[in-house]
């Protein structure tokens, strides 16, 4: 019976000792810093500096040759070739490794979620939405991050964005390193001569930026104005008379677009007064009738809500100091109603969000969503 205990016992030890050897093999071999992770890594890292040779190689011979079919010659250099706008850009991938090139020969930059744009171009009224070279409009506002603040020495710009960094928003690229014009600068001070442009629109994708003109808009007849040419009232004839001034128009941010598109509809159907539709012998008519107006409505653009301009003037650091560096007049209607017989004005010269009679005439700058 002895023995046989001592043989037990023998046989638990060989075993446990056995177990622990096996682990420790098992440990160099697939752990953290194993023998089969450390091959795998290897492989991996061959493979993607072989991948960024290949692309280097591709970049240098589409800048030599223009005139190349693209798309098949990066058939010919990738195992797949996935075009994200027809002759231009393309995603090409081997393995676990992926770029996104330019048929000019260039690195695509893809907008990241976590990156801040405000101050960055906007290009897209190019053909089917794509870039012709021309910014139309710069961001101020981004709808993947949460922003509360206000603008103005008066009290009166608070605003707030919220954020939804989980909508599904469409992607975007730098379509230009170097825009030569820029001349505007974001809060902290640094000029941002990019431009970005649309990649990828897809189905039921969302704009993520807000944009403002870069210029103001104006009718052919302006220029024959004696006092502020380009200038116009809000709603002449509807001051003392907007009973419904809380539902017609809100302050929010991103009310802007809905704010216009019923205040044209109030409008035209002299809810509050007769409209001026034709230029005054001081070219001067409500702006809700203006024909630029009507015309870019239709494509998307709007008169910014209170709020909206006041993201816009903070978040490009624009005051009462420095305002003309940025092109802009001083004063502009927002599409926002205060009371009876106020909107909310723009004042650049005084550096604030203030109230002001809709029958006086000031500048109309637009705003979209990109």
């Amino acid at each position: 019976m002895r023995n046989k205990g001592i043989t037990l016992v023998a046989l638990v030890i060989t075993i446990i000792v056995l177990l622990i050897l096996s682990g420790v093999t098992i440990s160099a071999l697939s752990g953290e810093n194993g023998i089969i992770t450390n091959a795998i890594k290897a492989k991996e890292q061959i493979n993607e500096s072989n991948f960024e040779e290949n692309v280097n190689l591709v970049l240098s011979e589409l800048k030599l040759n223009k005139n190349k079919n693209v798309q098949k010659f990066l058939e010919g250099k990738f195992e797949i070739v996935e075009p994200l706008i027809d002759e231009k850009i393309f995603k090409v991938r081997e393995g676990l490794n992926e770029k996104i090139i330019s048929s000019e020969g260039n690195i695509v930059e893809v907008a990241s979620i976590n990156e801040n744009y405000v101050g960055f171009y906007a290009d897209f009224d190019g053909t089917d939405g794509q870039p012709d070279g021309k910014p139309d409009g710069i961001i101020f506002a981004d709808l993947a991050k949460e922003q509360i603040g206000e603008w103005g020495n008066n009290g009166k710009g608070n605003f707030k964005i919220t954020a939804d960094k989980e909508k599904n928003f469409k992607k975007y690229y730098i379509s230009n390193e170097n825009y030569r014009e820029s001349g505007i600068t974001n809060k902290d001070g640094k000029i941002k001569g990019k431009i970005l442009s649309i990649l990828d629109k897809g189905q039921n994708k969302q704009d993520r930026f807000y944009i403002m003109d870069l210029e103001d808009l104006r009718e052919k007849e302006d220029e024959k104005s004696r006092s502020y040419p380009g200038s116009h009232f809000w709603y002449k004839n509807a001051e003392g008379k907007m009973s419904n001034y809380k539902t017609d128009t809100s302050t929010n941010f991103g009310t802007g677009k809905a704010n216009t598109n019923n205040m044209i509809n109030i409008w035209s159907k002299n809810v509050y007064g007769d409209s001026i539709s034709i230029l005054n012998n001081e070219y001067k008519m409500d702006m809700w009738g203006l024909s630029q107006l009507k015309s870019k409505v239709e494509k998307g653009w709007f008169i910014p809500s209170k709020e909206e301009w006041c993201v816009f003037a903070e978040n490009l650091g624009i005051n009462l100091k420095n305002y003309t560096e940025y092109k802009l007049n001083n004063w502009y209607w927002s599409s926002s109603q205060d009371n009876l017989q106020n909107a909310w004005l723009t004042s650049f010269v005084d550096g604030c969000i203030k109230e002001y009679h809709v029958g006086d005439f000031n500048y109309v700058r637009l705003a979209t969503t990109f």
